[in-house]
């Protein structure tokens, strides 16, 4: 930076200390030239700037130079003629003085332009009779605006254009599909999913061609603006598989739940297009419906059904479809509410598992907040980094609202360091806390926690780090409010350590274990 000292030897013996001085630049790319300032005035005398184009491909372009006194005030200007070089925006200059001893600072400069990148890709594998889903990725990496943005999909074979889940209603050409996106700033990758259908056989390769451009001058070369897909298509083996689950299993009379509907592609190939059935229960009224994913959209509705599509459930992939419920006011505790799902999809090859049903049982109205916390990773040794996992959730069946805090009282001989994503209310001596704004029932959350050990704490200290969670309401159990987390200081050195849990699948037939 400057201001800065750097010292440097080489291995002939020279050696040579150097305070970085300011150099200041602008570029007109339209008249082919930079002007500037160099601020070092503990130099003393004036100072030799070159100016040189740092482009790869314009080695051969000569540079100009120009003398000024370092005093941040002299301007240096460097000027190419068109015959020598069409500066463009974009284009780096590098420009350098040199020190009375020979020394050289430099640094480049260039006019903002865009950079505009794109990408495609495949959700899963095609098959013969099926969908894919592509994902578009597209950004403008560079430093300026770039206008009038058009990205260009080529279905070159086997492919038709179905659909997308982007803002914007693309114009179609054949096998053409072309998305006019405006302007784009810079900023991180925006993506979309375009969908299409396979019309291509079984070992039969499809090819497609995406690539983006713009009125704007714009850096980056071909292979940041156009991206190429191919792949041989695979015989059908589409299974689809759905699954229902509630996220609070004993609802209130009159209070609202969510069933989550899971639909599955337990397969090496894509689906066609899924419709997804479910059968509103009786004591309820539907409140509103949301997917997990883009691409799901409603077809139909009514009091007693609800119908759901997507263009293609890619293989090997899940997708939810949330349904949020309210109970009936003269609803019972203990009244059973069931709800059915069924899915369908042309090219399913196994129909045995399209269905599905769940039930809840109503009961009485009541708040349960819980917490829990885990060691995760880091050196149980003084002066060492220790991580927690902190979850939190509403277990009852009504929603909490105004303010829940989450207080964590900090191991001894330990500081806070930081809860990335998850910024506390209040850092105190020894505790930290945290506030939610609300928590419906049957939903949580998580983050980790930091934390840094005195370099002067004793191997053998017990580290017990809990936490705490409450929210100023009447809670009929209150033992899971609390959890904490026991750990012991060990001197500095190595420390293997070994876990071991075991999981039962869904019908408890086999038994998982994570080591």
């Amino acid at each position: 930076m400057p201001g800065d000292w750097v010292s440097g030897e080489v291995d002939n013996g020279y050696t040579s200390t150097v305070q970085v001085g300011e150099i200041a630049g602008y570029v007109v790319a339209a008249d082919d030239w930079i002007t500037g300032t160099i601020d070092a005035g503990w130099l003393g005398q004036e100072v030799e700037v070159q100016c040189d184009p740092w482009v790869p491909d314009l080695q051969g372009v000569s540079g100009h130079r120009d003398v000024v006194y370092p005093d941040g005030a002299d301007i240096y200007t460097c000027a190419w003629d068109p015959g020598e070089w069409d500066v463009l925006p974009g284009q780096e200059i590098r420009v350098s003085y040199r020190e009375p001893d020979g020394d050289r600072v430099m640094t480049a400069f260039h006019e903002p332009a865009a950079y505009l990148q794109v990408s495609k890709g495949s959700h899963g594998e095609p098959g013969e009779g099926g969908n894919l889903a592509f994902e578009v990725q597209y950004r403008n990496q560079g430093d300026a605006e770039a206008e009038n943005v058009v990205i260009t999909d080529t279905l070159v074979s086997g492919m038709t254009y179905l659909g997308d889940t982007s803002d914007i209603s693309p114009s179609e050409d054949g096998n053409t599909v072309v998305w006019e996106l405006g302007t784009v700033v810079p900023g991180d990758w925006i993506g979309f999913e375009v969908y299409v259908a396979v019309t291509a056989g079984a070992s039969e390769t499809i090819t497609n061609v995406v690539e983006i451009a713009t009125s704007s001058p714009d850096q980056g070369g071909e292979g940041d603006k156009r991206d190429e897909w191919s792949t041989l298509v695979g015989e059908n083996q589409t299974s689809l598989t759905v699954g229902k689950n509630a996220w609070t299993g004993d609802p209130a009379p009159g209070g609202e739940f969510v069933w989550a509907v899971n639909v599955c592609n337990q397969s090496n190939t894509g689906s066609s297009e899924v419709t997804l059935t479910d059968t509103l229960p009786l004591s309820t009224t539907l409140v509103n419906v949301w997917a997990q994913h883009a691409g799901w959209q409603e077809e139909y509705r009514d009091e007693e059904r609800l119908v759901w599509s997507r263009p293609t459930m890619p293989s090997w992939w899940c997708s939810e479809v949330y349904l949020r419920l309210r109970v009936d006011e003269d609803a019972w505790p203990g009244m059973g509410i069931s709800n059915t799902a069924v899915i369908s999809a042309s090219n399913d090859v196994n129909g045995e598992d399209n269905e599905t049903e769940n039930w809840v049982w109503v009961s009485k109205p009541y708040v349960d907040l819980w917490v829990n916390k885990n060691w995760s990773r880091g050196q149980l040794v003084p002066g060492g980094e220790l991580h927690y996992n902190v979850q939190y959730g509403n277990g009852g069946n009504l929603p909490v609202t105004g303010t829940i805090q989450i207080t964590d009282w900090l191991p001894v001989s330990t500081t806070f360091q930081a809860a990335p994503g998850f910024e506390p209310a209040e850092v105190g001596e020894g505790y930290v806390v945290w506030e939610l704004e609300g928590l419906e029932n049957g939903t949580g959350g998580g983050f980790e926690v930091v934390l840094e050990v005195d370099p002067g704490a004793y191997p053998g200290t017990v580290l017990t780090n809990s936490v705490e969670i409450s929210a100023g309401v009447d809670e009929g159990n209150l033992e899971n409010n609390w959890a904490e987390a026991v750990e012991e200081l060990y001197p500095a050195g190595a420390n293997l350590r070994v876990f071991k849990w075991g999981q039962w699948n869904e019908d408890r037939s086999r038994i998982h274990y994570q080591v």
